[in-house]
């Protein structure tokens, strides 16, 4: 109810909008914050330290990155 007043609407008009974009979409969208999984965060994690300790490789376009990914 807080929500929809601090926009300005009932809670009844925000559900009968949330309803009638249901009816004409027929679908239902649900969403679940990003948070990283442990194995990600760790990546994450590795990723700025290599950053911070200058160890990381810069390329100017695609065919350096190519051979650099090749040697």
């Amino acid at each position: 109810m807080k929500t929809a007043e601090e926009m300005g609407l009932t809670l009844s008009a925000a559900i009968n909008g949330l309803l009638r974009k249901f009816i004409a979409e027929k679908r239902v969208e649900f969403r679940t914050p990003e948070i990283p999984n442990a194995r990600t965060r760790k990546n994450i994690e590795e990723a700025h330290k290599m950053i911070k300790s200058g160890k990381y490789k810069v390329f100017t376009n695609h065919e350096d990155f190519e051979k650099y990914l090749l040697s």
